[in-house]
């Protein structure tokens, strides 16, 4: 998606309509024209050059400038002064965002994650620190003085017991 007034690399086609071939080498020939929400076409101030003449023939680009994208709508296309061959154009839908906003947040996401560990959850990790927290809770020794306060208890209520039966 494009944004609005930022410009970008624009792809157009150029096809030969004698040989029924997509057209390689004409890059210097290629004029580029745009019309912004349906307007009045005009030239672009970007250079067109050829993609990859072996593997995308006929695949040429051009950066269009900012403003030859503010508009909501552009329609990018051209002529070759070469006989018999038309290009084949491209329509650009805008969106009203700014990338300096969204550049910035995932540059504060960024910040934030950097510092993070490779694997913040390591399971060794974990069960090392429920170890260390459980293990003085049920020794054999913290055990026999729970048992024996325990019991203590029992006998001090027990005795309540007794003397309110007796009241």
């Amino acid at each position: 998606m494009a944004i609005k007034n930022v410009s970008i690399v624009i792809y157009v086609r150029a096809w030969d309509t004698v040989n029924n071939a997509w057209k390689t080498g004409d890059a210097a020939n290629i004029t580029m024209y745009t019309a912004l929400d349906g307007g009045t076409p005009g030239a672009i101030s970007g250079t067109v050059a050829e993609v990859d003449a072996t593997n995308m023939p006929g695949v040429y680009k051009f950066t269009a400038s900012a403003g030859e994208l503010n508009g909501n709508s552009a329609m990018f296309s051209g002529k070759s002064s070469t006989a018999n061959i038309v290009i084949v154009g491209q329509s650009v839908i805008t969106e009203q965002g700014t990338i300096a906003v969204v550049d910035g947040v995932a540059d504060a996401i960024k910040d934030k994650t950097d510092n993070l560990p490779s694997d913040p959850a390591d399971q060794s990790a974990v069960e090392a620190a429920i170890t260390a927290a459980t293990s003085p809770l049920a020794t054999s020794a913290a055990l026999t003085t729970v048992d024996t306060v325990v019991d203590a208890v029992k006998a001090v209520t027990d005795k309540v017991d007794t003397m309110i039966e007796v009241v």
